[in-house]
């Protein structure tokens, strides 16, 4: 009998953009009208311009039968800082928002998940949520938040916020470049046998004249223990 399971189509930390797309495009998939939960609070000039989200149910397979290790949901927001509030005319502004949900099931445990926002590598990432590493013992209600001024060329302070329990143990985020895509992670470690819930942020900028291509994924590793 199979203890240990990881879903394959993340499990190398520094995956291109193009298989967070096709990651994305498999969700979305499965159900093109899922949400994973409300969208952030919003304050200031950002204007909601992309909303995509997608729901999965992964299974492997234990003494000849299938069964299901977990439910994900995952959803990436895209919010446009107002171009008449900014006065670089080289460059566009935006917070991309990733809000992540895996649901275990049965006697399967959530060890390690990672929630990637990947940007096309001509799209620059200025600062990010989480912003530190830090662990917990106990579970407790974070406010995430995350404020734009269009990298210091805005004339009015924009934000998201949002409220979200986070749980043991250890919380960790990296940034990577591969190849042709920019990579920003949030990792949760511990064990866990009910709904975990991770939000993440990034302020983007890019080329007017070069569009950004963006994706969210979801990479995790479960245990059969029975109980977590």
């Amino acid at each position: 009998m199979e203890s240990k399971v990881t879903n394959l189509a993340f499990r190398t930390p520094g995956r291109t953009l193009g298989a967070l797309l096709l990651a994305l495009g498999i969700l979305l998939a499965y159900s093109p009208v899922a949400e994973a939960r409300k969208p952030p609070k919003k304050t200031g000039p950002l204007n909601l311009d992309v909303r995509k989200c997608g729901r999965q149910t992964f299974r492997t397979r234990v003494n000849g039968r299938r069964e299901v290790v977990a439910k994900t949901e995952t959803c990436l927001l895209l919010y446009n800082y107002d171009p008449l509030s900014e006065d670089n005319a080289e460059r566009d502004y935006a917070i991309a928002w990733v809000q992540a949900r895996i649901e275990p099931r049965g006697a399967w445990c959530a060890t390690k998940v990672w929630s990637d926002l990947g940007v096309s590598r001509g799209t620059k990432i200025h600062k990010h949520v989480p912003a530190r590493n830090f662990s917990m013992k106990k579970s407790r209600r974070v406010l995430v938040k995350l404020a734009s001024l269009a990298n210091g060329f805005g004339e009015e302070k924009g934000a998201l916020r949002e409220k979200r329990w986070f749980h043991p143990r250890k919380w960790r985020h990296s940034k990577s470049t591969v190849r042709r895509s920019r990579i920003f992670t949030q990792r949760w470690t511990g064990q866990r046998g009910r709904p975990l819930n991770l939000t993440s942020g990034a302020e983007v900028s890019w080329d007017v004249e070069d569009p950004p291509t963006y994706a969210s994924g979801l990479r995790y590793d479960f245990e059969r223990r029975g109980r977590c």
